[in-house]
């Protein structure tokens, strides 16, 4: 006997043991079908009107004596209600079995939902046992669980698939504190909204699905996840929903996480932003990179009637090929670059250091930090900042010792410098063709 028979005699054996003489149906589930596997969105729909059929979902409670391993650890501790903080992605990926209790006009009925996760890669499978006469309630309830969980511009939060700690996060990065060269900022906001307020009824009129997908890439600590953060904040003021796929939980760049994103761009009725960070991570296995291929260009491409982005960024582009960088898969691409020029490197200072810096105390200092990545402004004003504060120094003096430190010292250097003994970047793009699409 197989898990899937296993966990089907098990529930219906428990099924009548609890509710006798009850003539039952089980349902398999498909992804979207996993909410009730989740707490947290049982939790918004728990006694609340709305329903198609006047029906109420009253209570639920998890059967502790199924047949699955251990329900996890963010289930228990939700339960026991040790932590009122702990939360996680809306798809679901917690396992467990649960009894849920639902009033249909007084009439009171019960199903059985199990949800389990099978093999090293996230895999889920659910099942539900229910009366015969109540295959159209639980219809009702998964349109419910469907409508009260869809992404909503209003919330003004990022939702998130795929983290072990948060379903959503507040993004408070700005705009006008990320520092690029010339006008590659403004070129990369405007094609965003460039492409939802004009470029999303081209696509229609072309009969292509409204979907447009961009890359910033470049070496690490450049600020790309501070860029995409900040257009997320903008983004949501603009009455946009933003998703983001992340691979902080236990399954890592799986395909499930974006499925689930794609899910929220094809279904919503709003514009959506989606953001994936580390794209490279997700193409090293030849199963996934053919899914994400189709994806981004195939029958899994979501048509949204009022448009969705998708962002990907690039720690390591010389990981993609050219079937996935080429137009219609990637239509533009970034480089988010080390800091170019000493006024680029004043403005990061001043950006971290406020009204207390000076350019004329920094002026040998910006000098060295061309070529480094960003992340060295925001390194260097710390560290000055550390040296006036214990060394009883003025912010002057402290720039004179760090200039010193940088000129007779390559160990500091050497903390926040990339590497440079791998390649790195697209070699072919040198030659790239700049008549893309202007949005």
């Amino acid at each position: 006997m197989n898990k899937k028979e296993t966990f089907y005699t098990w529930a219906l054996k428990k099924y009548q043991e609890l509710f006798p003489n009850v003539d039952t149906w089980l349902i398999g589930v498909n992804c979207r079908t996993l909410e009730p596997a989740n707490l947290a969105s049982l939790k918004k729909v728990k006694g609340k009107g709305g329903m198609k059929n006047g029906q109420v979902l009253k209570d639920w409670t998890i059967i502790n004596d199924a047949p699955i391993m251990a329900i996890s650890e963010l289930i228990r501790i939700s339960a026991t209600r040790k932590s009122k903080n702990r939360t996680w992605a809306l798809s679901g990926v917690t396992t467990g079995a649960f009894n849920l209790n639902f009033d249909c006009h007084g009439i009171q009925w019960h199903a059985i939902f199990l949800h389990w996760e099978q093999g090293n890669k996230y895999e889920s499978f659910a099942m539900v046992i229910l009366p015969k006469n109540r295959i159209t309630e639980w219809q009702f309830f998964l349109d419910f669980l469907e409508e009260n969980n869809t992404p909503k511009p209003g919330m003004k939060k990022v939702y998130i698939f795929g983290s072990g700690y948060n379903d959503s996060f507040v993004p408070t990065d700005r705009l006008e504190d990320v520092i690029l060269p010339g006008t590659l900022k403004a070129e990369i906001v405007s094609n965003v909204d460039g492409f939802f307020e004009s470029g999303v009824a081209l696509y229609h009129e072309m009969k292509a699905p409204a979907f447009r997908k961009y890359m910033l890439y470049g070496a690490p600590g450049n600020g790309k996840s501070m860029l995409v953060r900040a257009l997320a904040a903008d983004q949501l003021r603009k009455k946009r929903v933003v998703v983001l796929v992340a691979s902080s939980d236990k399954y890592g760049p799986d395909f499930s996480k974006i499925q689930s994103a794609l899910e929220v761009a094809r279904e919503n009725k709003f514009p959506v932003l989606l953001i994936v960070e580390e794209i490279d991570a997700y193409v090293q296995d030849p199963a996934i990179r053919a899914r994400v291929l189709d994806a981004l260009c195939g029958s899994e491409t979501p048509d949204n009637s009022k448009g969705s982005i998708l962002i990907m960024t690039s720690n390591h582009p010389e990981a993609l090929d050219d079937a996935f960088l080429r137009l219609g898969r990637t239509d533009r691409s970034w480089e988010i670059p080390n800091i170019d020029c000493p006024a680029t490197a004043d403005a990061l200072l001043k950006l971290y250091l406020g009204d207390m810096y000076k350019a004329e105390d920094a002026i040998e200092v910006t000098k060295k930090m061309v070529g480094k990545p960003r992340v060295f402004g925001r390194e260097l004003a710390f560290t000055v900042r550390v040296m006036a504060a214990s060394g009883g120094k003025s912010l002057t003096e402290a720039f004179q010792e760090l200039n010193d430190l940088l000129t007779t010292s390559a160990a500091f250097e050497r903390l926040v410098q990339s590497r440079t003994d791998r390649p790195f970047g697209y070699a072919h793009l040198a030659n790239k063709d700049d008549g893309e699409i202007p949005f």
